[in-house]
Parts: structure tokens; C-alpha cells; sequence
């Protein structure tokens, strides 16, 4: 481990070691940690996974694995929260915080993406996508 990664970190609880490693693009990761990334877990690419009063919008063009995906519409919604009006973040979660989740084509994201509340969330790119990439924001539904 360490002459592969010799900038890692690494945590000893008993008997148990974990390494934590620099992000790095997904062409540049070694064969040895390319073997471990979890594949065959993509999001159906129906319009809409789940619905609610707020609804994290996805890039679908971009393919993410679900594990990206999944972060992303974590990124959007975190941001929206610190962002929005606590009036309304309040009665959301007093409405019972309903989420929805939908992927759109490229063309369809790009032209609602002046409507998103909050920030529209920008991919560094250490992983699986281009850098700048847009993948994800929130709209709210009615």
C-alpha cells in the first residue's frame, strides 16, 4: 500500500485499517482501486424517480452512476437549504419534506436551469465527469 499510495492516510481501530486516498479522474485511478468502483448502478432514466414539493433536477446526458447522482442531488439540496428562506424550508418539513427526483436530456436541463432555486451545482471532475461540469439544482413544484 504504501509504495502505490504513498500519500494516503491511513487509520488503525483494533485490528481493522482503512486508507484514505486522494481524489483523482477516473482515467488516472489505478488498476488496482478501478477494480472496486461499483458498476452496473445506474438510475432509471424515467423523468421523474420521485415526487414532491421539492424537486432536485439531474442532468441525465452526463450518465452518472448512481453513487454520483446521488451526491450531486445531495450537493443541490444542501445548498438550496442554505440558501432558501427558512419560512419556506420550514413549511416544507412541516409538510412532511416530500423530495422528488428528475433527470432531463441536456437541452431540457439547460433551458429550466434559469427557474432553479438555489445554486446550480458545478462537478469539479475528479471522478466521473468533465470539470464544470452542471449536473444537478432544485426547482420547486407548484
Amino acid at each position: 500500500m504504501r509504495q502505490e499510495f504513498p500519500e494516503h492516510a491511513l487509520i488503525e481501530i483494533g485490528g481493522a485499517q482503512a486508507a484514505g486516498l486522494a481524489p483523482v479522474p477516473a482515467d488516472d485511478m489505478p488498476k488496482i482501486l478501478a477494480k472496486l468502483q461499483v458498476s452496473g448502478t445506474q438510475l432509471p432514466q424515467s423523468g421523474g424517480v420521485l415526487g414532491g414539493q421539492v424537486v432536485i433536477v439531474l442532468d441525465a446526458s452526463l450518465e452518472m452512476s448512481t453513487g454520483k447522482a446521488s451526491a450531486q442531488a445531495a450537493h443541490a439540496l444542501f445548498a438550496w437549504l442554505l440558501e432558501a428562506d427558512e419560512d419556506i424550508v420550514q413549511q416544507w418539513i412541516a409538510d412532511g419534506a416530500t423530495l422528488g427526483v428528475r433527470q432531463l436530456s441536456r437541452d431540457d436541463f439547460t433551458a429550466s436551469m434559469e427557474l432553479a432555486h438555489g445554486p446550480v451545482i458545478h462537478d469539479a471532475g475528479r471522478t466521473e465527469i468533465e470539470p464544470g461540469s452542471a449536473t444537478a439544482y432544485v426547482l420547486l413544484a407548484g
